[in-house]
């Protein structure tokens, strides 16, 4: 037994004052440390052994010996075992607790039905974990603090983790379209190819070099789309998009344009 109970009143017991009175407060630790031994002893008995006893507490025998058989603190059974019946009753009524604690678990999460699953749990044996149903709403009755109850994958923790599941996908699709959606600096070889299939003038080097300058913002913001940006280029220059020649090269530029092309200064934003 891990503890015993102990009244603040019980030095004011007419036997433990006459210990007192006999003995003064050594006599009345001796007594409680008795009393401890009987406590540790899994029957709470142990061998009346006064010499044993004075030799275990360090106190002579004969003290022993009026401590427990003197007053009428302590009992003998025929076979010379000493016992309290205060520790006998304290075992007794901690014995009923846990019993009534299995009890009460074992009605509550073991043999009722759980709702809505038309399925029986196995009752488990004494001080095993005791799987219990999170959909029913009845009280258990009081039961000892520690008692062994473990949730089990039921199907309301099914739903919370699935929950759980859905919530971290969604998030994870939000993270990957914003990824998606991040714009990317085009190289030089992707701006000449997307000129080339427009059979724009816009010039490649002079359009990754200027946005290159500028971190690739427009204004104050980044650029989006940098596709949209070579057509607004278009635009300015007075360069849209004209028809490729037969053989599906870009269509060749005339003196005048070649020659306003480099003269033409950085388009405005």
């Amino acid at each position: 037994m891990e503890y015993f109970s102990h009244n603040s009143n019980t030095r004011n017991k007419e036997e433990l004052i006459r210990l007192r009175r006999d003995l003064d407060w050594a006599g009345y630790g001796l007594y409680w440390a008795i009393m401890e031994k009987l406590g540790e002893a899994p029957n709470g008995m142990i061998r009346a052994d006064c010499s044993l006893l004075a030799w275990d507490l360090r106190s002579d025998e004969e003290t022993i010996r009026k401590i427990v058989s003197d007053y009428g603190l302590f009992s003998q059974t025929e076979e010379g075992m000493l016992y309290s019946e205060t520790i006998l009753e304290n075992m007794a009524q901690r014995n009923e607790r846990s019993t009534k604690a299995r009890q009460s678990v074992k009605r509550r999460w073991g043999k009722k039905e759980v709702e809505g699953q038309g399925c029986m749990p196995e009752i488990p044996p004494d001080n095993e974990p005791v799987a219990y149903d999170c959909n029913t709403s009845e009280e258990p009755a009081p039961y000892e603090r520690n008692t062994n109850v473990l949730p089990a994958q039921n199907e309301c923790n099914t739903i919370k983790y699935n929950e759980i599941e859905y919530n971290k996908k969604e998030n994870s699709t939000e993270v990957e379209l914003k990824k998606s959606n991040r714009f990317s600096s085009p190289s030089l070889a992707e701006v000449q190819k997307y000129v080339l299939e427009r059979g724009s003038n816009v010039s490649a080097q002079r359009f990754v070099d200027f946005y290159q300058s500028k971190n690739w913002m427009i204004g104050k913001n980044k650029m989006k789309d940098w596709r949209a940006a070579v057509r607004t280029w278009e635009q300015k220059e007075g360069s849209f998009a004209r028809p490729r020649e037969p053989n599906g090269s870009a269509p060749k530029q005339g003196a005048f344009e070649i020659a306003g092309n480099l003269m033409q200064e950085n388009p405005f934003e």
